[in-house]
């Protein structure tokens, strides 16, 4: 978007990117998330 911005919609940028970046530090990361694995022997591929 090359829209020319003011100081408002400037504002308005910062205070999402901060948000996003707080909401980012709640959602686990994909590698704290267990896989599960299928073990059953009763079920050959």
């Amino acid at each position: 978007m090359a829209v020319k911005q003011g100081s408002f919609g400037k504002l308005i940028d910062a205070v999402t990117d901060r948000l996003s970046d707080l909401l980012d530090g709640l959602v686990p990361q994909p590698e704290a998330v267990p896989i599960p694995v299928r073990t059953d022997k009763r079920r050959p591929r």
